[in-house]
């Protein structure tokens, strides 16, 4: 159920208002058609439909009044048009842009994909739309997103649906998949559930960060992908595994603590800490204790009998 914008409820009033200031003589010439639907949208419940019928008849006159050349410079007719002139334009795609409540950056992001070709593939282009116009509050960002996929040869229906759906930032969705491809995050096993853990991520900008300092040589990858894309403090996070591996020490028995603290760093210190007191001491044996503070979750290091692999 589509419900008319108040953005666009504004354009659709102020044509009506326009169209009621014209003079006597030019309201007796102007277009039967459309006089008739605007007193139908002006009767109607439900205005979107009303609306719709409307430009339509719109887009089709090529009467020149001013009520009419002030409407084709909303943002409202502009998209519409340029839909038109690529075969887009429906019933459906009319009622969507009338639903949106950001009809000017719906216009921007639509002229962009038209600008970098997104439309051109006649099995594609109703795709990028609807990607672009059913988002409410970025419909740009998703257009961004969708132009950084198609350079890097990735804009498929998987990727295009993932950036698509993220609220607040298709963008960084779309470059934290294109690393993410590089490293070969999203091929194998765990393909699946790294791109859902990055399309739902509430902030995929911060995860950028981290996968930067990822190494696609490195055999632990999975294990500090997760780890920085679940970490309370991702940065902190990715540089502290970047010191973990300098030091050559794996991850066994602290992926969880590197997740749950918000100071990865200091569990960092005192691991390499460890080791060293280890290899200073061969015959003295340690093992790590998860220890739950008032602030922070630490590691408590004491003598015991069994040795536990770092």
């Amino acid at each position: 159920m589509f419900d008319l914008s108040l953005a666009n409820t504004k354009v659709i009033d102020g044509f009506i208002t326009s169209y009621n200031n014209l003079n006597p003589v030019e309201k007796y010439f102007f277009p039967k058609e459309i006089k008739r639907l605007i007193k139908q949208y002006t009767a109607a419940e439900n205005k979107i439909y009303g609306a719709l019928h409307l430009i339509n008849s719109i887009i089709n006159s090529s009467s020149n009044y001013s009520c009419i050349n002030n409407f084709k410079t909303s943002s409202l007719y502009k998209t519409c048009q340029l839909l038109k002139s690529n075969q887009l334009l429906s019933d459906e795609a009319i009622l969507i842009i009338l639903n949106h409540t950001l009809p000017q950056r719906l216009f921007s992001a639509v002229r962009i994909l038209d600008e970098h070709d997104l439309f051109k593939n006649e099995n594609e282009r109703q795709k990028n739309f609807f990607a672009v116009a059913q988002h409410q509050t970025a419909p740009d960002r998703v257009c961004r997103a969708l132009i950084i996929l198609d350079n890097n040869h990735l804009l498929n229906n998987t990727y295009r649906r993932a950036v698509a759906q993220h609220p607040t930032d298709p963008t960084s969705v779309a470059l934290a998949l294109k690393k993410m491809t590089l490293l070969g995050l999203l091929n194998g096993v765990e393909a699946e559930t790294n791109l859902e853990v990055v399309a739902k991520h509430p902030d995929p900008a911060s995860i950028i960060l981290g996968i930067d300092m990822l190494d696609a040589s490195d055999t632990e990858i999975q294990d500090k992908f997760n780890i920085i894309t679940h970490s309370k403090a991702i940065f902190a996070a990715a540089v502290s595994l970047q010191d973990l591996r300098k030091e050559k020490i794996p991850l066994t028995g602290i992926k969880e603590l590197l997740i749950e603290s918000e100071i990865p760093g200091k569990i960092i210190t005192q691991v390499i800490e460890h080791q060293r007191n280890v290899e200073l001491n061969p015959n003295k044996f340690f093992s790590i204790k998860n220890s739950t503070h008032e602030n922070n979750n630490l590691l408590n290091f004491t003598n015991v009998d069994a040795k536990v692999v770092l």
